[in-house]
């Protein structure tokens, strides 16, 4: 008998909370600012800022410019090094790795009231996807939060980087249960061959015959199990009928198995005919991928998550809301016009695109998180929110999340046109196209390999390459690419005297423009 029904009694009481709080969405968010302001009023950056002289949003606004994490930094590293009280009053208890603009990775702190802010949006989603899901609570989960393959380090403070594994991200009341129910063993991410980490994971997803939740962020993450199913389907049905490890041995499974992954596209339905929701991405780049995972798993209903990054929670869904909802009881949120003007949840216009900048309990303030969304409606008097895409120019299939100037940055020693583009063609990867003047074929070829290389500085790419979600970027020489360039912007209505050599475009497509094939 698994806990579900203990664990939903856990979570439903941040549920009935967060739906309280809804028509009173502005007084929350107001008071969520007063704590997190007042609260670490004696933080040096809060003695900087004069935190305990804010009493309003407007003193806020006044006192503290929107920050990036560039200007957070040197407060980070300081963290880092084992220094108290600089964001935060409150200890930092860990520090998370994200990708970054220009070195390519970042460290973002978190507070137990940081970790507490996360807990208030999953838990009320959580319990919302119970209630109205009830076939998930008949058999087990797959749950992927933190990467897979990580290592936890220490810094030169002593602060863990990485929480030690998944279930710990729902505190001690919740994890407790989630452990009972998950079809893969959370410490799976500590393996540290990937050959071997998605082996096992298709192995034990085949052996749950009860599998009946799937959380995972990107729909790639979860194409490329099934792709291990697919090539390595007779060791998987072996290792299935004789058991391994701390499986026990399944033949009646492995003939059932053996029936359904005979053909060339597996029959989920035979192999998982409980499964009943599959949580992911499902805006922005995402977008793509969803027809084909529905195909593939034709009995499930997938759920999109909300916009939840490393720095903080924004959305999350509820199943009765068309789109995510801001998550007003975990962090203060402002949202910035293309005029750089900041509006408060309550002020903004249905239609309308902003920026998210993030307050949070961990010590980022007015943080400039470089997402963006569109105001899709009203549930009561919060918005519903869609993530559209990063700002500036950037370039996000698998959660990568390549900015120009980072792709810059590793390209700024090369001579003449050279442009990265995202491509979907057989799949997902990088093209590099360059001018066919400038180099040779091996040429060419060397310097994707090195930019590869180069930009695996950023974790959020090295785990889509290594995980396989993302292929290897394809060097193509180009006749006149500069020109043809210049020709595609004209008809795109851009002034000749406004276009700039790009280093990087978001869109695909650029093979048929640059006609390499």
């Amino acid at each position: 008998m698994y806990p579900w029904a203990l664990m939903q009694n856990t979570v439903s009481p941040y549920l009935q909370e967060y739906l309280a709080a809804l028509p009173n969405s502005c007084t929350v968010q107001q008071q969520r600012l007063k704590e997190i302001v007042l609260g670490n009023s004696e933080s040096i950056f809060g003695q900087k800022f004069k935190f305990s002289a804010i009493r309003s949003y407007r003193e806020y606004c006044d006192l503290v410019p929107v920050q990036t994490y560039e200007d957070l930094a040197p407060y980070i590293q300081k963290i880092a090094e084992g220094e108290n009280r600089v964001l935060t009053s409150d200890p930092v208890v860990a520090f998370e790795i994200t990708g970054g603009s220009t070195g390519g990775a970042k460290l973002i702190p978190y507070t137990e009231a940081g970790l507490t802010a996360f807990r208030q949006a999953i838990f009320p989603w959580l319990a919302d996807l119970l209630q109205h899901r009830p076939g998930i609570k008949k058999g087990r989960t797959y749950w992927a939060i933190s990467p897979a393959m990580r290592h936890i380090t220490k810094t030169a403070g002593g602060i863990p980087v990485g929480m030690p594994n998944d279930a710990a991200y729902f505190g001690d009341s919740v994890a407790a249960y989630l452990v009972q129910v998950l079809a893969v063993p959370t410490d799976f991410g500590l393996i540290s061959d990937l050959d071997e980490w998605r082996y096992l994971t298709a192995l034990f997803l085949l052996a749950a015959e009860d599998l009946t939740l799937i959380s995972v962020w990107s729909p790639t993450f979860l194409l490329q199990i099934i792709e291990e199913i697919k090539n390595h389907r007779d060791r998987l049905i072996d290792d299935i009928a004789r058991g391994t490890g701390s499986l026990p041995p399944q033949p009646v499974r492995a003939k059932l198995l053996k029936l359904a992954l005979s053909k060339s596209q597996p029959d989920t339905e035979q192999i998982w005919p409980h499964l009943d929701t599959i949580s992911c991405w499902k805006d922005a780049a995402a977008q793509a991928f969803i027809p084909q995972l529905q195909t593939v798993f034709p009995q499930a209903w997938i759920q999109g998550k909300g916009l939840l990054a490393t720095e903080g929670v924004v959305t999350f869904p509820l199943t009765d809301c068309s789109h995510p909802i801001l998550a007003i009881n975990s962090n203060f949120y402002e949202f910035i016009d293309e005029r750089n003007n900041p509006y408060l949840s309550h002020e903004l216009n249905t239609g309308h695109s902003y920026k998210v900048a993030l307050t949070t309990p961990s010590g980022l303030y007015r943080y400039d998180t470089g997402d963006r969304i569109i105001v899709r409606g009203w549930h009561q008097q919060t918005p519903l929110l869609e993530f559209v895409g990063r700002t500036g120019l950037v370039s996000d299939l698998c959660g990568e999340k390549l900015t120009e100037e980072f792709v810059l940055n590793q390209l700024k020693n090369m001579p003449g046109f050279a442009m990265l583009a995202p491509s979907l063609e057989l799949k997902p990867h990088y093209a590099l196209f360059l001018d066919k003047k400038d180099c040779d074929q091996a040429t060419a070829i060397s310097i994707s390999q090195k930019l590869d290389r180069a930009f695996r500085s950023n974790p959020q790419y090295q785990y889509a390459r290594d995980l396989g979600q993302l292929g290897a970027i394809t060097a193509y020489r180009v006749k006149n690419p500069l020109e043809k360039y210049l020709n595609y912007a004209l008809k795109q209505g851009q002034r000749l005297g406004d276009i700039k050599p790009p280093a990087l475009r978001g869109e695909t497509g650029w093979e048929q423009r640059f006609e390499v094939f």
